[in-house]
């Protein structure tokens, strides 16, 4: 009998997956069977597969065109046989080598539809990074067994760290849905607000491989992308509303806020279409406070009290910078009268962004006046150099000489 499926969707990194193997093979639990679909990849992964599957007869191999992680996954839900589902990418690894036997007996002895447990993050040689505190995570770090409301999980991130009663997922009929970024988010949400409770436990069970895996704007690179990603914000932030997930949402929106508060983010312009776009009824989602940012996306040209408070801020600073440290009186009470102006107004940080901005260009046009002064100096220096070989030259060549004419007199007057 399979007591997991492991739904695995592989897309050109045959180069992990022989380390990735060693982390299931390293279980204590054996009664399973991994779920490999290769989402089209264009390497070695299919026959790096195969080879594998000749040492390990439980792999189950599936090949389809490459329609993204989610479809892939999907996939493996309808072929998976075991009575518990598991999810492993292929760069990351399985952590305690008894975490998947722990679930599962305290999965099947209490018929729980979810277990529970913890993720920290690795590097590439598979070493956990130990700089990163998985109990300060905006997902529940859980320290013991348990019983809670699905509400008390938190942002429904890292999917991958639970394990799923499979007849849950199938009769529930719950997928991840068909978008090129951001399916994760959405797959967990669904299964939490359908969930009556959710079992945890202490273990370790998943490696993720941050640093193989980018950040977000890496992953986000195309106004495809963005708007899938923008897309399951909203989606997430509907499923959380319609179930009364209060505390969640509120952490989804602050989530969703941040990443528009991204210096490069705010002055995209992809994004300043895709936003309005999706969230076309904004005020049905966020308060004043956070309004503040989608409208920006709207107009991000049209905020003259924050250019004049930028204008007033380069004036200050090229004092400092061209007056030897002298600050006009005048100016420095106008910008700090201006400062609370707009504290009172604006939120803290738009202010401490203009702020930055223009401290910005600043330092950026003194140090490209720098660097043209060093060229410029460096240049000089040469000349100098050279001229000073060229009369060093002369004085020894004339010095020369003169000795000689003076040796020649003595000569004649002897």
């Amino acid at each position: 009998m399979v007591k997991i499926s492991i739904i695995m969707p592989v897309y050109n990194q045959a180069e992990f997956l022989e380390d990735t193997f060693k982390s299931i093979t390293n279980q204590t639990l054996k009664d399973i069977e991994v779920i490999c679909v290769n989402d089209g990849s264009t390497d070695d992964t299919q026959q790096t597969l195969e080879n594998l599957k000749i040492r390990y007869p439980f792999i189950k191999i599936y090949k389809t065109e490459n329609q993204g992680s989610g479809k892939a996954r999907n996939y493996g839900i309808k072929q998976a046989t075991g009575e518990y589902i598991a999810f492993l990418d292929a760069d990351d690894s399985f952590l305690d080598e008894k975490a998947l036997e722990k679930m599962y007996m305290y999965g099947h002895k209490n018929n729980a539809d979810i277990v529970c447990a913890n993720l920290r993050r690795i590097k590439q040689d598979r070493s956990i990074e130990k700089e990163y505190d998985p109990k300060a995570a905006r997902f529940s770090y859980f320290i013991q067994k348990d019983v809670l409301e699905p509400v008390e999980y938190g942002i429904p991130w890292a999917f991958y760290k639970n394990i799923y009663k499979t007849s849950f997922i199938k009769n529930n009929n719950i997928q991840f849905p068909d978008l090129i970024r951001g399916q994760d988010p959405i797959f967990l949400a669904n299964i939490l607000t359908t969930l009556d409770e959710i079992h945890v436990i202490n273990t370790d069970l998943y490696g993720y491989n941050h640093s193989v895996s980018g950040g977000v704007n890496v992953k986000t690179d195309t106004y495809e992308k963005k708007e899938a990603y923008i897309q399951h914000f909203k989606d997430t932030m509907d499923i959380l509303k319609d179930a009364g997930f209060e505390s969640p949402l509120r952490e989804y929106k602050k989530e969703f806020i941040n990443y528009l508060k991204f210096q490069d983010n705010l002055n995209d312009e992809q994004l300043q279409q895709i936003v309005p776009k999706i969230f076309n009824n904004p005020d049905e989602y966020f308060q004043d406070d956070e309004m503040f940012f989608i409208k920006y996306l709207e107009n991000p040209e049209t905020n003259p009290e924050l250019d004049e408070f930028k204008e007033i801020k380069k004036c200050l600073f090229e004092e400092i910078l061209l007056s030897d440290n002298f600050i006009g009186y005048d100016m420095l009470q106008k910008y700090l009268k201006y400062k609370d102006e707009l504290k009172d107004k604006y939120p803290e940080d738009e202010v401490r962004k203009a702020s930055y901005n223009v401290i910005q260009k600043i330092a950026t046009d003194v140090n490209q006046e720098y660097e043209t002064l060093m060229d410029d100096t460096e240049k000089l220096d040469k000349q100098i150099r050279k001229q000073r070989k060229i009369k060093d030259e002369i004085m020894t060549s004339n010095s020369w000489k003169m000795t000689e004419v003076l040796r020649n007199l003595r000569n004649r007057n002897k």
